[in-house]
């Protein structure tokens, strides 16, 4: 089975997707220009140490750059990779992750929500909270284990807030899980559109 939004490996009989997450389109972004930065900065290198050191003939000079040239493929294409294969599922009884490992293999890691404690959003700065893009870290109760951090999410606090949601009810009243609508990672008023306009023209 292919991830995909509507289902994923692993899923259980009537697990229903809330969210399917991907990684925000500017972590492509950044990526590209750390790949294009290091691959200038290594040719700028051996271009330098072309000129200092007589002992490097034509050969190893172009060597040198088909080397530099094959490691900015495999950058480019490993980051490609990760893009593509970066998932989590938010579904009504846990958070399932994917995530590719160098060089063909793939991660998968789980927490119930009766394993959770709580979840956190966190912006390293302030330009990527003016962009309302964090990281999520949801917390496990077992202190020994890592917290599962979901990267470059898009309206992470309201993100972080929704599963709070989802794991205060699956310990209060799992039956009332069954009622809470997807996440929709847009601003609010703009989330449910077809119920909100129906809202508004009830309050007229």
């Amino acid at each position: 089975m292919l991830n995909s939004d509507t289902q994923f490996p692993g899923q259980q009989a009537d697990e229903r997707i809330l969210y399917c997450f991907r990684p925000h389109k500017f972590k492509k972004f950044a990526g590209f220009v750390n790949v294009v930065l290091i691959t200038a900065a290594l040719i700028a290198l051996f271009a330098y140490a072309a000129q200092t050191i007589d002992v490097l003939q034509e050969d190893w000079l172009l060597y040198g750059y088909a080397a530099i040239a094959l490691l900015a493929a495999v950058l480019l294409w490993w980051h490609l990779r990760w893009c593509a294969t970066f998932r989590a599922y938010i579904t009504d009884r846990r958070v399932m992750r994917f995530e590719a490992v160098f060089p063909v293999m793939e991660k998968r890691r789980a927490l119930y929500w009766t394993e959770v404690t709580k979840a956190k959003g966190v912006a390293p700065n302030f330009l990527w909270r003016m962009m309302n893009v964090g990281t999520v870290e949801v917390m496990p109760f077992v202190s020994d284990l890592e917290n599962l951090e979901l990267t470059y999410a898009h309206y992470f606090e309201d993100l972080a807030s929704y599963i709070d949601k989802l794991v205060f009810l699956r310990k209060s009243n799992s039956s009332e899980i069954a009622n809470v609508r997807p996440f929709v990672a847009r601003p609010y008023g703009k989330r449910y559109p077809a119920e909100e306009a129906a809202e508004g023209k009830a309050r007229t």
